[in-house]
């Protein structure tokens, strides 16, 4: 089942690769700089009364929901519970949101974005995706994702035209969201019914607070920079930096896709005192974190300049730059999702996580507010990596305190050793007098063969072999198993 699901997810992920490669290309020459900085200056904003309003239901939901296995009538009342505790917060949360909104100029200006963002707050409720995630449908959840996906690229193509409002933008993208509700809501009946307990409401109140104290502080420093450099700058800074993170953080659904799969499975193992377990599931989960994370951090620094042309145009040139600076990130949030969501977590420490969210946060506006006003958002971008370096250490010892798991490091160690040739290899290429566009993709190919190479040729590694059998034998359709 592990591995069938993490196919499915791994499907996915490569939707979440290319759907922005088809659609942000468009859309950012469309729009310009100002018109995406805008638009990604009040999403930052909404994401973060999303969150308010979630109170830490995404991550709760899925280890609460796998924690009741086949009890239907336990997961009837759990869901149930936590989907009214969601909606309450949504209710409370958008309201605050409008009143905001209404006396905050910054936000005046741009209240058509505002109130599509408060409808994407009531639909982020009846996607219940937590639901699905918890019982590891992830069959369904990636042939409902591509369909959405399918018809959004569409939608936009049809309606977001040159001289277009980027409320057309953003309203192509909150309907996403509303289609994905409305099929989530069609299928849960299939799975779970409505068993609401008003008494059952305060047995979740302690454990979402810790999580939601946690993903708060965490948001300050993955969304407050977009908001920092709309307010002490302007939109076109938060256009070119807001670019530069969706492109590194692409690629980074790759590494995201065995954390959704093995965070149930590490729920369900700690649930039964299964340490042995634990520490075979996380082993590979770092074993993949390294062994993808670490050629894309490799790769989008020797060709940033070329991401960037190809992405977004001209227009956002100052972004490679940003690029460069912010590419160590796919790997560092690679690591603190292992550490934190798919181990710590589930060992129920949310306390300390909460702590040591806390210390991140406060670096994090320290040094936004020192580095922003001199350095715009290559600022911005040094403070976020050195924050999610400071994680990772953090957490790291955390780890080895707790004994929670002992992670085989040689790998990394391997896989760093070969991503880093990708500089030399590229900067011998750039040396032929050959067309820019054919160069640069020669110089990804080139890595690309030699990384996959030195691997399964060179290096000695049981996850190696596992993960390349494990693709071989996917791609042809073949052994499956449940």
């Amino acid at each position: 089942m592990l591995r069938k699901n993490l196919l499915y997810n791994m499907l996915l992920s490569v939707s979440h690769l290319i759907f922005p490669l088809i659609t942000f290309p468009y859309a950012s020459r469309i729009l310009g700089p100002q018109g995406m900085g805008a638009v990604s200056f009040i999403d930052s904003i909404t994401q973060y009364f999303i969150l308010f309003a979630a109170l830490g239901v995404p991550l709760y939901g899925i280890r609460e929901i796998s924690r009741c296995g086949d009890d239907q009538e336990k997961r009837n009342r759990i869901f149930s519970e936590i989907l009214v505790i969601h909606l309450a917060a949504t209710v409370l949360f958008s309201i605050v949101y409008a009143a905001i909104a209404f006396n905050v100029t910054a936000l005046q200006v741009h209240w058509p974005l505002v109130a599509v963002g408060i409808a994407s707050m009531y639909f982020n409720v009846f996607a219940v995706e937590w639901f699905y995630q918890g019982t590891e449908q992830f069959v369904y959840i990636t042939r409902r994702t591509l369909l959405i996906r399918l018809l959004t690229v569409v939608i936009l193509f049809v309606f977001l035209k040159p001289g277009s409002d980027p409320v057309v933008y953003s309203v192509i993208f909150v309907s996403a969201i509303l289609m994905n509700a409305i099929i989530n809501v069609i299928m849960l009946r299939k799975h779970v019914r409505l068993d609401f307990r008003p008494a059952g409401l305060t047995r979740h109140i302690r454990p979402l607070v810790l999580i939601f104290g946690s993903a708060v502080t965490v948001s300050v420093y993955t969304l407050m920079d977009n908001v920092l450099l709309g307010f002490i700058k302007n939109e076109t800074a938060v256009g070119i930096y807001s670019t530069s993170l969706k492109i590194v953080r692409i690629p980074f659904t790759l590494i995201a896709a065995i954390g959704a799969v093995i965070l149930p499975q590490v729920s369900r193992a700690f649930a039964e005192q299964q340490r042995e377990r634990v520490n075979e599931l996380i082993n590979k989960s770092f074993a993949f974190t390294c062994i993808v994370g670490l050629p894309i951090v490799s790769g989008l620094f020797v060709s940033a300049g070329f991401l960037v042309s190809c992405f977004a145009g001209p227009a956002f040139a100052q972004a490679a730059d940003v690029i460069r600076i912010l590419c160590p990130v796919v790997m560092l949030i690679g690591m603190n999702s292992l550490l934190a969501t798919q181990l710590l977590a589930p060992m129920g420490m949310e306390r300390q996580l909460l702590v040591l969210a806390v210390i991140c946060m406060i670096f994090s506006l320290c040094s936004n507010f020192i580095l922003i006003p001199l350095y715009s958002f290559n600022g911005a971008a040094v403070t976020n990596v050195f924050t999610e370096a400071l994680l990772v250490g953090m957490l790291w010892y955390s780890v080895r305190k707790a004994k929670a798991a002992t992670l085989n490091t040689r790998i990394f160690f391997q896989c760093l050793t070969v991503a880093i040739l990708f500089v030399p290899i590229a900067l011998g290429i750039r040396l032929l007098d050959i067309d820019y566009m054919v160069r640069e993709m020669v110089i990804i190919v080139a890595c690309g063969l030699f990384y996959c190479t030195c691997l399964l040729v060179f290096i000695e590694n049981e996850h190696i072999k596992t993960v390349s059998q494990f693709m071989l034998s996917k791609l042809s359709l073949q052994r499956i198993k449940n």
